[in-house]
């Protein structure tokens, strides 16, 4: 029974829908951020979790997502069926998000954006949820990714447990991207939008994205928390990329380094031949002034003194 409501607590929204002020307020800005992802929003497939009401199906449809190219999850397979009576082209799939997922990887789409909208806290249970959704293939070379969970009810143990796993990040696969502590720099990038985490939460938004993006490289786009029904959620947005979409990154960069300093040595020669070329015009130019001022003396002599007389005429005078 445990496991089961553990589970549910993974993805399964109340039967009439989240209808209220702060969630809607939550969803308009998450879709905010994941619309501005890299992309077309037309051309990018999009997975939600909404609720019953269908809330978020609009929001994400009034950012300029295209209704056939929506995913939408739920476990509750009624649920699903509901949505697609009220908009029949979105992709329904009454499963966990993990095997939505693994479906989704199936038909060969890939993900452009995605918000996982779990409600439960961070479990035993969401961890191998994440790492499943990490490992199913969906998730595009470039997908804009957001999460949301509980930040309360962890079991006696996880948040000790999570809080050394985001301290031990600096060995993961994404310390040469992220650096040697992803934990700060959620924190830290937090801080900079004038939101301060604790550690514990800072530590569970750190554990969940590190396994949600198992083997990709990250960064924090958005970090907010809200209260729907007295409990103390919290979600995140990330930019998410594929290792082999970094490395060649990576590799590109560094070949663009490489023919930046190719052009910068032939651009030094160019400028160490044009400055001898400048010393030379300068010295032309001093040697110019130094014959018009000769021709200046020579004509000066002239005009005081007159034409002056040859050779030839003194030795005709002399034989004369």
């Amino acid at each position: 029974m445990e496991k089961r409501r553990e589970a549910d607590g993974m993805r399964r929204a109340p039967a009439d829908g989240y209808d209220k002020g702060p969630k809607r307020q939550y969803r308009r800005d998450v879709w905010k951020h994941l619309a501005d992802g890299r992309g077309l929003r037309s051309e990018r497939h999009a997975l939600l979790m909404p609720s019953l009401e269908g809330d978020e199906v609009e929001v994400a449809l009034s950012k300029g997502f295209r209704e056939d190219h929506l995913h939408v999850v739920d476990s509750n397979p009624a649920i699903v069926a509901t949505l697609r009576r009220r908009f029949p082209l979105i992709n329904t799939y009454g499963v966990t998000a993990a095997r939505a997922c693994e479906r989704i990887a199936a038909k060969g789409v890939r993900l452009g954006a995605a918000n996982f909208d779990f409600t439960g806290c961070v479990s035993v249970a969401l961890r191998a949820e994440c790492r499943a959704i990490a490992r199913s293939g969906a998730l595009g070379s470039f997908c804009r990714v957001a999460f949301t969970f509980l930040r309360a009810r962890e079991r006696a143990g996880v948040v000790d447990g999570m809080r050394r796993v985001a301290r031990a990040a600096s060995d993961s696969p994404w310390s040469s991207a992220y650096g040697p502590n992803p934990m700060g720099q959620i924190a830290d990038f937090a801080a900079a939008k004038g939101i301060s985490l604790a550690e514990v939460d800072a530590g569970r938004a750190t554990f969940l994205a590190l396994e949600l993006c198992y083997e990709r490289a990250w960064r924090p786009v958005k970090v907010g928390c809200y209260r729907i029904a007295q409990s103390p959620m919290m979600f995140c947005v990330l930019d998410t990329i594929s290792t082999e979409e970094y490395t060649q990154g990576i590799t590109n960069i560094s070949e663009q380094m490489r023919e930046v300093q190719r052009l910068q040595c032939e651009m030094d020669a160019i400028e160490e031949w044009c400055a001898a070329k400048v010393e030379a015009f300068e010295r032309f130019k001093e040697a110019l002034r130094e014959v018009d001022a000769n021709q200046a003396a020579f004509d000066a002599a002239h005009n005081l003194y007159g034409a002056p007389v040859t050779l030839g005429e003194d030795l005709l005078d002399m034989t004369a």
